[in-house]
């Protein structure tokens, strides 16, 4: 029996290209490596006609290549699972939002003075993300408003680490006045100086409204980051092991799914609660990076599947991933320029807005994201349906795969993204688990689909042929003739007196 080896094209495109780097060669040997074809002939036949494909691809069959109700089993059920339970423990964590309201005495006076307010704000953690603080004046009676200073001093073991002075002024004494939004990176303890006037009427009173991230809630992030991360762990590991064998092979689609794994995994980004043992804003920033580059990622690899899969067989996989790699670098550059305009500056800008609401601004979507949102799902849409005219009959259970797995997500994300812009008070636990249970389900169930398996119909031939083989069989599934069956075999003397 022979074994036919062939040249495997080169996979991934120029999006491996510029994003693995000096890697790139290493994949090539494994991926692009000459492989010798030796085929076994017997000198007295004469060379018949072989059928030799034009790579090695088409030999390799996927899981997603099967029919539904060959590959409904449960490495296809369990990351079904693990998003709803995930999903529903998000939904009955207790609010993240931890807000206590003190109040205090201003003055027994009346008349226009100046006022000042002295308060401390203890035992301020790295766990409690972020903090906040807000100002204002109960029952004031007049609609004058109120001008003043206020000066912030952020202590680490009773050390000024920074120091802030501002103006505020409100066109109501009722107004609620933001002192700061801080992360609690580098800091225990928070003074608060405010010297303001204002017309107070006798027994004026003012309130403190400090904000932060229940204890709770940012524990359960940070478990939730490290064990998302731990369910695809595996995957990478396959990945190793499969580059470490010379004899493997990767198609483009697998080298591509392993891909979105990784990018999921820094999507998740397990490391996270080293926030609490050293403090740095880099964490934050990290992770808006890691969100922006998954978007666009995920968008790329959309795509990609269903160029790849419509593709000629003489087209190379570089020549049709140019076009997904443009739309994934536009996508990333406009959300990285949104949030430098926004949340990235604020985490290092040296003072406090007085100007805005306290935000948790490390996980604030912008209109560019949505709006890259629905253009995404629109176009991953319309690719599909024009891929569908140009698949063979062998490609069409691939094609179903992708479409179904794709769309659902695309609709869960369309209904969490609708639901976010509906409510301003949302579980900041839940707007963080739900998407990274999401996408880990994802992951998982591209990596079962991309896994190499028999087809549906040599399945079928195999069972067939097994059922259709009996000892008493000529071997070729014919039965042989009942009444010759009956009739007695001749044995060798009577063969000897017949002769």
């Amino acid at each position: 029996m022979g074994y036919l080896y062939l040249i495997g094209s080169y996979i991934a495109g120029s999006f491996v290209y510029l994003v693995t780097g000096y890697l790139l060669p290493f994949f090539d040997s494994i991926n692009g490596r000459p492989i010798p074809i030796g085929l076994m002939l017997q000198n007295e036949k004469p060379l018949e006609t072989v059928g030799i494909s034009n790579s090695f691809e088409d030999d390799v069959f996927l899981v997603a290549d099967n029919h539904f109700s060959h590959i409904a089993s449960f490495p296809l059920i369990l990351p079904i699972i693990i998003f709803i339970i995930f999903a529903l423990v998000s939904l009955f964590l207790p609010n993240s939002n931890n807000i206590q309201r003190q109040n205090f005495s201003l003055s027994e006076k009346e008349g226009s003075e100046t006022f000042q307010v002295n308060n401390s704000i203890l035992s301020v953690s790295p766990i409690y993300q972020f903090l906040s603080a807000n100002f204002t004046l109960n029952e004031a009676q007049t609609d004058t408003n109120i001008r003043g200073t206020a000066k912030i001093w952020f202590l680490k073991n009773d050390d000024v680490v920074k120091y802030t002075e501002n103006t505020f002024s409100s066109k109501s004494m009722t107004d609620p006045i933001n002192l700061f939004n801080e992360h609690t990176i580098n800091f225990d303890k928070v003074n608060i100086a405010l010297s303001f006037t204002a017309n107070a009427m006798k027994n004026q009173t003012y309130q403190l409204i400090i904000q932060s991230m229940e204890a709770v809630s940012s524990l359960s992030i940070f478990l939730c980051r490290v064990i998302f991360s731990l369910l695809l762990l595996p995957f990478l590991i396959s990945l190793i092991l499969r580059i470490s064998d010379p004899n493997n092979y990767l198609r483009s689609e697998q080298l591509l799914t392993y891909f979105n794994t990784i990018f999921t995994i820094i999507l998740c980004h397990p490391l996270y609660f080293l926030k609490l043992f050293i403090p740095s804003t880099l964490h934050d920033v990290f992770k808006i990076l890691s969100r922006d580059l998954f978007f666009a990622y995920s968008i790329f690899y959309a795509l990609s599947l269903y160029m790849i899969l419509g593709k000629k067989p003489e087209t190379s996989d570089s020549i049709v991933l140019s076009f997904p790699f443009v739309v994934m670098f536009v996508v990333f550059i406009i959300l990285l320029w949104s949030d430098f305009q926004g949340n990235i500056i604020e985490y290092f800008q040296k003072t406090s807005s007085l100007t805005t609401s306290s935000t948790y601004v490390s996980d604030e979507l912008g209109a560019p994201h949505y709006l890259v949102l629905l253009l995404a799902v629109n176009g991953i849409i319309a690719l599909a349906f024009m891929v569908k005219n140009k698949i063979t009959q062998s490609q069409s259970q691939r094609w179903k795969f992708y479409t179904f797995s794709i769309s659902a997500i695309c609709a869960i994300l369309v209904i969490f993204a609708g639901i976010r812009l509906s409510f301003d008070n949302l579980n900041e636990a839940m707007c963080d688990i739900l998407p990274m249970a999401l996408f880990t389900a994802f992951a998982m169930i591209m990596e079962y689909g991309h896994q190499n398996t028999d087809s549906a119909n040599d399945q079928e031939y195999q069972k067939a042929g097994a059922q259709a083989f009996d000892g008493d069989d000529i071997g070729f599934g014919i039965d042989e003739d009942p009444e010759q069956l009956a009739q007695p075999k001749p044995t060798a003397n009577s063969t000897l007196e017949g002769n």
